[in-house]
């Protein structure tokens, strides 16, 4: 199978489909598909929504094979992340100041220069 060529450069590709989402997609799909993956043909304006970004470029890619696909998370600013912590109001609690309180214990030597540093001469006075 050969392989086409890009219509656009990495950058023309997710402006116009950012622009795309915003304008014409956004407003259909906040509501009721929070967390999906809306999968756009950047030429076309065409969209799929499904859990995850490879099956809705699939599903796209089988509606319209010259398909120039961008993929954006449905209310998130970002389509994966890694590591890190969610916004603030999408449902998952931050810890509260002393939360682990009881669960950490420490020895009565804790503050005491270790033997090993203090041999070689280089423990902080």
């Amino acid at each position: 199978m050969p392989t086409r060529q890009p219509r656009y450069f990495a950058e023309e590709t997710a402006r116009r489909g950012d622009a795309l989402y915003e304008r014409h997609i956004r407003a259909q799909v906040e509501a009721t598909h929070r967390g999906k993956v809306v999968a756009i043909d950047t030429g076309s304006g065409a969209y799929v929504i499904d859990d995850n970004a490879l099956t809705a470029s699939e599903s796209l890619l089988a509606q319209h094979p010259d398909a120039e696909i961008w993929c954006v998370r449905v209310g998130s600013r970002a389509l994966h992340c890694i590591g890190g912590h969610p916004l603030r109001g999408q449902g998952v609690p931050y810890p509260k100041f002393g939360s682990a309180k009881g669960l950490v214990n420490m020895t009565e030597d804790f503050d005491e220069p270790l033997e090993d540093i203090q041999r070689s001469g280089t423990a902080r006075r």
